[in-house]
């Protein structure tokens, strides 16, 4: 394998282990090449390693063992056309890292325009079984915003996020797919078939190749989404559930957060309610119409595309990538 396949398989094998997670992967390979990472892996004792005070003599020695099942996922992502970054790699998305710190995805799994990346966008959370009002709300916000020229994030669940990621590629825009679960089970749906196009989706993934979906995935993974947009937009949430944790991620990282309401709202979708009263922004409808108006996300967005992004303060071991890469 290459230094930078190596990098991402021993990074991927750590973050299986127990007890060691993105903060700790993150700190170990900090002020390291990569290929000083690698060779230390493969060809120095326990006690002359540069990571000994991140992890005891069993999980190095486990380190150094092939996985046999791992290679075979790694060997297979070229196979089925996917890719990966490190967080050590300039491909890296900067804006997790500016809003994660220690705690962003060391590595991450691809498949599709990278450069989509690079681009402003919303990202939009919301429940599986959305009310016809909620499905409408969505098509229409993911139009409005691709006839502006911004992308949109979601997940790849149905309801809200195909709704999303359908009216996106309807429409000719361009949209980003994040994973609750490994790459290599990612299949396009019947709903998307008709309007996809790989050159305006990327479907990225945080997860060993082959993991399966779990709800703990599906919370971590709601901070990458939080991480990747500029501002986030909830249709409908209970009071808990998967909706309500990306809102609250929101929130707590600071991102504008926009939920609609509207007349006859459904019985499930108490937690719009419940966002607006911590700190949510309402979207109404036009005076004129019954289009969601949503003038006030577009002087966000045009407002933080003017912004120079600056570094954190508060995450000194990822400042030197930061500073490399940006």
């Amino acid at each position: 394998m290459s230094i930078s396949l190596d990098l991402a398989y021993y990074i991927t094998k750590l973050l299986n282990f127990k007890g060691i997670g993105p903060a700790k992967v993150n700190a170990m390979f900090c002020d390291v090449a990569d290929e000083t990472i690698v060779h230390n892996i493969k060809n120095s004792a326990f006690n002359e390693s540069l990571f000994s005070k991140f992890i005891n003599p069993d999980q190095f020695n486990e380190l150094r063992k092939d996985d046999l099942d791992l290679v075979a996922q790694f060997n297979k992502l070229n196979a089925v056309g996917c890719d990966f970054v490190t967080i050590k790699s300039k491909s890296y998305p900067r804006q997790i890292m500016r809003q994660m710190g220690n705690s962003a995805p060391p590595v991450l799994f691809y498949k599709g325009n990278l450069k989509l990346l690079k681009k402003v966008a919303v990202g939009f959370c919301g429940s599986r079984k959305a009310s016809d009002v909620g499905r409408i709300i969505a098509r229409d916000c993911a139009k409005q915003l691709v006839d502006s020229s911004f992308i949109t994030i979601s997940g790849y669940a149905s309801g809200i996020d195909q709704e999303i990621h359908h009216s996106t590629l309807k429409n000719d825009g361009s949209t980003i797919i994040v994973l609750p679960e490994g790459i290599l089970n990612f299949k396009i749906k019947k709903i998307l078939e008709n309007v996809w196009d790989w050159d305006k989706v990327l479907v990225i993934s945080q997860f060993t190749p082959s993991k399966r979906w779990t709800s703990y995935n599906a919370m971590t993974r709601n901070k990458t989404i939080v991480s990747l947009s500029s501002l986030m937009v909830l249709i409908e949430s209970k009071e808990k559930g998967g909706s309500m944790d990306a809102g609250l991620a929101a929130l707590k990282f600071n991102k504008k957060l926009y939920t609609p309401i509207y007349e006859d709202m459904p019985d499930f979708a108490t937690g719009n309610q419940v966002l607006l009263k911590k700190g949510a922004f309402p979207i109404t409808a036009h005076k004129n119409s019954t289009r969601p108006d949503l003038t006030m996300l577009f002087k966000e967005l045009n407002a933080q595309s003017k912004k120079k992004c600056s570094l954190p303060t508060n995450h000194q071991p990822l400042l030197k990538f930061l500073s490399d890469g940006a």
